[in-house]
């Protein structure tokens, strides 16, 4: 099922999850590169049918490009904090792609106690040295990158879904405690 919606503070979101939702149904928070929104992430959601996934419209892009500035990493972290907390999402998988790869791992952060893993999509996106301290002081946080998909597409393609779907099936199975 695809619903999507404005949040409390204007963030353009869209939510694939289940038919029938349970307390048990992971969530991930897939983020968008730069040129792109929440639609990059349909094929995605055909690959993950029993995983609800919420994807933002970051601060102006898609949906979302009305919403005044400004604009940086730290301004996307407290964006999406402020999503989760308004879904009731106390920690999940956190999936970033091209740009939104930089947004995840600012999140991870500067919100600690959100993110249960990461998966980073796009071989481009930084140096794996500095990614891995970011999250250092997370010991329950994985680092997945998934290489070859063009971060320059606005959205994944099937093959990359497929790709990405598989890496985020390993990182749920990871970050489970």
């Amino acid at each position: 099922m695809f619903r999507k919606f404005d949040t409390a503070s204007g963030l353009h979101v869209g939510v694939w999850e289940p038919d029938a939702p349970t307390p048990t149904t992971p969530t991930i928070l897939a983020v968008h590169g730069i040129t792109s929104s929440h639609k990059a992430w349909a094929p995605l959601a055909r690959q993950l049918p029993d995983v609800r996934i919420i994807a933002p419209d970051l601060r102006g892009r898609g949906g979302s490009r009305a919403l005044p500035g400004p604009y940086g990493m730290s301004r996307h972290a407290a964006d999406l904090s402020a999503l989760l907390a308004e879904f009731g999402v106390g920690r999940c998988l956190a999936v970033g792609h091209s740009m939104g790869g930089y947004v995840v791992v600012t999140l991870a952060h500067e919100h600690a106690g959100l993110v249960s893993g990461l998966v980073l999509v796009d071989g481009g996106l930084c140096p794996a040295a500095w990614v891995a301290e970011q999250v250092e002081r997370q010991p329950r946080v994985r680092v997945v990158e998934v290489p070859d998909v063009n971060h320059y597409t606005i959205t994944l393609s099937d093959p990359g879904a497929t790709a990405v779907a598989g890496a985020v099936r390993d990182a749920l199975a990871g970050a489970r405690v």
